[in-house]
Parts: C-alpha cells; sequence; structure tokens
C-alpha cells in the first residue's frame, strides 16, 4: 500500500493538504486531516530574481541608451568634421578662385598694357572705346539731351620725327630710353582722364575725353612743345633731341549728324591729319567736320584723297600749328 501522494508543477506558495481514510472495505472516513505544506518558489521566480531581472534591464537600457548616444555623438562629430572640411575647402575653393581671379585680372591687364612703357595698348582701345562712344553718341542724340560740343572725344597721333637715326646710330636699347622719356612728356602734357596708348613703334595715340576742339588744339602744341623742348638721355652720357608730327579730329566727326563715321573712320582721319603734319615735322594738324550732304563712305574717302576740296567747299575745317601755317605761307 503506497502511502505517498506526488504533485508536480505546483506553482510556489501554501497549500493545505487535505487528508481522508478508508478501511479494507472501502469505507471512507467522515473526517479530514488538514495538513500544511508550502511549496517554495523556483529560484527563477523569487524576488532576488526579480531584482536580478530589474537591474539587467536597467543595464540593458543603460547600455542601449550609451549606444545610442555614442551613435549619435559620432555622427554629430562627423557632421561637425564634414562642415569643418566642407568650410575649409570653400575656403581654399574661394581663395582658389581670388587668385584665379587676380590672375586672370593680371593676365588680361598684361593683354592691355604694353610691355615696353606700361601704356596702353591698341586691344585697350577696342576693348574701352565703345564705352565712351554710346555715351557720346546718346549725349548728342536730340531725343535725350542738346547737342553739347564739350561732350565729344578727340584722338590724337603723335609720331615721332626721325626716330630711326637714334636706334641705327645708338641702338635700340637707347631708343627704348628714349619712348620711355617721350611717355613721361605725353603724361605730363595730358590730364588725368585722358588715355594714352602706345599704338606701335614710335607712334602713340592720346584719347582725350570731355574735349572741345580748343582744347584739343592747346592740347596738341602742349604735346608738340613739350617734345621738342626736352633733352632725351640716351645712355653713355649721350643725349638726343627728336621733334614729333601730330594729327587730330573729334568724334563725332559732325556734330549735327554723330553717326556719319564710326569711331574707327574718325581716328583715320586723325591718322590722315598726322600725315599732313609729317610733311613739316615739329607741327600739328587738326581736321574738324563742318556739314555734308552725302555717304559716310563718300566722305571717308574725300578725306583721304581730297582734303583741300573738302576745305574749300566748307565741308571741313582745317586747323594747323604756326609752324605749317608759316611754312604754307611762304
Amino acid at each position: 500500500l503506497s502511502r505517498r501522494a506526488t504533485y508536480t508543477d505546483l506553482p510556489g506558495g501554501s497549500y493545505e493538504f487535505l487528508v481522508r481514510g478508508a478501511n479494507s472495505d472501502g469505507v471512507w472516513s467522515e473526517t479530514e486531516v488538514a495538513l500544511a505544506v508550502a511549496v517554495n518558489h523556483p529560484p527563477w521566480l523569487r524576488a532576488w530574481a526579480f531584482v536580478l531581472y530589474g537591474l539587467i534591464a536597467a543595464a540593458a537600457v543603460y547600455l542601449l541608451y550609451r549606444v545610442q548616444a555614442g551613435k549619435l555623438q559620432r555622427e554629430a562629430e562627423y557632421s561637425r568634421r564634414l562642415e569643418t572640411e566642407v568650410q575649409d575647402r570653400t575656403s581654399e575653393l574661394a581663395d582658389s578662385n581670388c587668385d584665379l581671379q587676380d590672375a586672370n585680372e593680371r593676365l588680361r591687364e598684361a593683354s592691355l598694357t604694353d610691355a615696353l612703357t606700361g601704356l596702353r595698348n591698341r586691344r585697350y582701345l577696342f576693348e574701352e572705346v565703345l564705352k565712351d562712344v554710346e555715351l557720346i553718341r546718346r549725349r548728342n542724340d536730340p531725343r535725350y539731351t542738346q547737342s553739347d560740343e564739350g561732350g565729344n572725344m578727340v584722338f590724337v597721333m603723335v609720331d615721332l620725327d626721325k626716330f630711326k637715326p637714334i636706334n641705327d646710330n645708338c641702338g635700340h636699347l637707347a631708343g627704348d630710353r628714349v619712348l620711355l622719356q617721350v611717355r613721361d612728356v605725353l603724361l605730363s602734357a595730358c590730364r588725368s582722364s585722358d588715355i594714352v596708348i602706345r599704338w606701335g613703334g614710335d607712334e602713340f595715340l592720346i584719347v582725350g575725353r570731355e574735349t572741345t576742339h580748343g582744347d584739343a588744339s592747346v592740347l596738341a602744341e602742349r604735346l608738340r612743345a613739350g617734345i621738342a623742348q626736352n633733352i632725351f638721355s640716351v645712355g653713355g652720357g649721350q643725349n638726343a633731341r627728336t621733334t614729333c608730327s601730330i594729327g587730330f579730329a573729334s568724334f563725332p566727326f559732325i556734330v549735327d549728324t554723330p553717326d556719319l563715321l564710326s569711331w574707327e573712320q574718325v581716328l583715320g582721319v586723325a591718322d590722315a591729319a598726322m600725315y599732313q603734319a609729317k610733311e613739316e615735322r615739329n607741327a600739328w594738324v587738326g581736321i574738324h567736320g563742318e556739314s555734308w550732304n552725302g555717304s559716310s563712305d563718300s566722305l571717308y574717302q574725300a578725306l583721304q584723297s581730297n582734303l583741300d576740296g573738302l576745305v574749300d567747299e566748307g565741308f571741313i575745317r582745317v586747323e594747323k600749328s604756326i609752324s605749317v601755317s608759316q611754312s604754307k605761307t611762304a
């Protein structure tokens, strides 16, 4: 007869075990015997286990927080480093762009400057004169304002007389020294608003802004006298003298019809005037337009081939220095 009772998988806690007996005839007693039974919780369900679980959970949460915080910190650090690199790169690019702009400006300046004298060159004229030409056209347009002679621009061609003997007798280095001194004479004779250009060789061009016909003749005489009176050092204790021939014309050539001749054609007129002065040397000649009833091409051709005829018919006026005038009347 077994006197044992076995119960498995009982949750931990306090129990009351009730016992009733039976005899051999199978008659059960009417009374029960109560036995108090205490069943311990398994280790993983005890209080200390839950405390441990809490600690583990807190540690896990803290670890997750630290991992996430570290990730955010690394991302922030990466963003700061990337931003710093971008700023540094942007600064480098900005510096490079500034250097490139400076280099381009120096190249442009070099392309517009004569290497020997430091004066402006032909390219500068063709790039910059259009701004002045457009301003003068608007100023002389009757739709905007009354024609104003003070708003004209004068082209003054200056060519040195007998400069070749200086090169031949003293050498090209001596010729270069003379050109540099001629530059100084021209700059001192011109206004700050005038543009002095080395046109080529021993030929110079002065572009006078806001210049009247009277101003042009005064400037031409000042240039002629400055060159003629100057003593030029050619090196080695030697000196030389030279003179110049000057021709000038104003744009617009005829104020009432400012678009009759282009500025390039007016420049050609100044060149033709310079060749007129070259016949005498140490002289200047100015050609001024008065009126014209034909085409621009016919006027320009006549200016090149029939200057005296245009003067006789009153279409132009030629102004000459005293030496030329005396030579023609002698």
